[in-house]
């Protein structure tokens, strides 16, 4: 990534230094949260038509 122009590949505004562990680890709470209102959604929409 050192070479490549992140901000071409992510977007405007969005440096290097964004990509640090914190924010891998807020993204991943993110995707994992996502994950589980779906899983939820999905256990709602069998049940009801049951």
């Amino acid at each position: 990534m050192l070479y490549k122009d992140v901000e071409a590949l992510f977007g405007e505004g969005v440096k290097a230094h964004d990509f640090n562990d914190d924010a891998l680890g807020r993204g991943l709470d993110r995707l994992f949260a996502a994950r589980e209102q779906g899983s939820q959604r999905g256990y709602l929409l069998r049940a009801r038509r049951a």
